[in-house]
């Protein structure tokens, strides 16, 4: 990938990653269960969309995995990022890698 599409890439990512924040944070303090309900699926929701930006950057995918060439290396770390326990994190690695990619385009 060139660097104009790494900058979007990671801006769309970015912008996941705040609106699955402020969903995870409903889903785990909301005040009563359908709130919390709500927010869950958000949050499965936005964990999918950036699962399908994935799928479509190979690139990136490749950063996610963290030069893992094994697939039982990479299952596992899939279903980890898949998870709404772990997304937050492995995210805030993935846009540090991205921004990182970005850089080393200049």
């Amino acid at each position: 990938m060139e660097k104009q599409q790494w900058q979007n890439l990671y801006n769309k990512l970015d912008q996941i990653q705040s609106d699955y924040l402020l969903a995870y944070q409903e889903y785990t303090r909301g005040k009563n269960k359908k709130l919390r309900d709500v927010a869950e699926k958000r949050a499965i929701n936005l964990i999918s969309l950036t699962i399908s930006y994935l799928k479509r950057n190979p690139e990136a995918l490749e950063l996610l995995f963290e030069g893992d060439k094994s697939e039982f290396g990479q299952t596992i770390i899939f279903d980890e990022f898949k998870s709404l326990n772990y997304f937050g994190r492995d995210m805030s690695e993935l846009l540090y890698q991205i921004t990182h990619r970005i850089n080393s385009l200049e």
